[in-house]
């Protein structure tokens, strides 16, 4: 809860610097997620590949996903953080989302109990429905971005 609620605050405290608008509040709100989570990711890399591919359908089939993949999240979020995502960034961070959300869907329907990566080895949780709302509000906030 800490690292959603740190997200949440240093998104409103930027929103209130640069201003109060949708695309401010989801493109810093997006930034802010995926240069967090892609940083807890970071620290301890080949752990994360690994616990990654027992559950995301890429990694499983591309073991080198898993070792990719943060790095896709920390350049998403520097992309919204400096105001330069586009259309094609939204579509990545909703391909992306969509990837996770199935994946992770897939888990729990089989209910297997797993360890959850999405903060990296840091902090050991399992796998469950929080990680696969995480991400289906990430691919919401993507969709509006592609709207607006």
């Amino acid at each position: 809860m800490f690292v959603v609620g740190s997200i949440i605050t240093a998104t409103l405290v930027t929103c209130w610097l640069a201003g109060f608008s949708l695309e401010n509040l989801l493109g810093y709100s997006m930034g802010y997620f995926f240069v967090v989570f892609g940083a807890f990711k970071l620290a301890d890399l080949r752990n994360f590949a690994m616990g990654y591919a027992e559950y995301d359908l890429m990694a499983k089939n591309l073991p080198a996903w898993g070792y990719i993949y943060p790095f896709v999240e920390l350049a998403l979020g520097g992309l919204y953080l400096f105001g330069m995502a586009n259309a094609r960034v939204d579509l990545i961070a909703l391909a992306l989302s969509a990837l996770t959300v199935l994946s992770v869907g897939l888990k729990l329907h089989r209910h297997e109990a797993i360890h959850c990566v999405c903060l990296g080895n840091v902090l050991r949780v399992p796998l469950t429905y929080v990680s696969l709302v995480e991400y289906a509000i990430m691919g919401l906030m993507a969709m509006v971005m592609l709207a607006i």
